[in-house]
């Protein structure tokens, strides 16, 4: 009798021809027991979750699926778009969509926070265990496209501080991340001036990393 072997996280990564139900199952199987984990609290928990929307992510970009709700699978069968209906319902049963969407947003997967997004249900703001929301993570790793998206809800607050009293618009300054600045400006919600714990403002942190192009945005907005 033939071994049966199941492709690698790799392997479902890389291939573009890999099925469909292959790949949600992997993507289901992967979750799942990222769940188990942490109510075991191990630390490889946030692993299997990671790597479950890492494959979750590509696959979507793959089948040009960016935008469910939207008409725009000219090449796409009904079937597909449903059984990735029928996982984003198995990632948000149990109240597991802020999991999801704080995961992919301090990745960087960017597909699956739009899908994700598209739950009327999903609290977007939502902090974790170390207290960060999905745009904290997004900004402070650096992820425009997402940071944009959350923004775009109007329901995530953009002057949440860390546990030092910092501002997102004080890590964006101090990383010269002009374009993520501007759209935290953009909201108008942000305070250049706000001090931290230790009286640190975001203008200080761009003067300091002498910033030029965001000190003159703040002075612009």
């Amino acid at each position: 009798m033939q071994e049966h072997r199941s492709p690698t996280d790799a392997q479902l990564l890389q291939s573009g021809s890999a099925d469909l139900d292959i790949i949600l199952e992997r993507v289901t199987t992967l979750w799942n027991n990222g769940l188990v984990l942490q109510k075991m609290e191990r630390r490889e928990a946030e692993k299997y979750q990671r790597i479950a929307m890492e494959i979750f992510d590509k696959e979507l970009r793959d089948i040009g699926s960016f935008a469910l709700k939207h008409s725009i699978f000219i090449n796409q069968k009904k079937g597909d778009v449903e059984k990735i209906h029928k996982l984003t319902e198995q990632v948000l049963h149990e109240n597991n969509a802020w999991m999801a969407v704080t995961i992919s947003a301090k990745h960087g997967y960017e597909a699956v926070v739009k899908l994700l997004l598209d739950n009327p249900d999903l609290d977007p703001d939502v902090k974790d265990e170390e207290g960060q929301t999905p745009l904290s993570w997004a900004v402070r790793n650096r992820h425009k496209a997402i940071v944009k998206l959350l923004l775009f809800t109007g329901k995530v607050d953009p002057e949440v501080r860390d546990k030092g009293g910092r501002t997102l618009l004080s890590l964006a300054a101090e990383n010269g991340d002009e374009a993520i600045v501007k759209l935290l400006l953009k909201t108008g919600k942000v305070d250049p001036s706000a001090k931290d714990r230790y009286g640190r403002t975001p203008i200080l942190w761009a003067a300091w990393k002498r910033h030029g192009a965001i000190l003159d945005l703040f002075q612009t907005f």
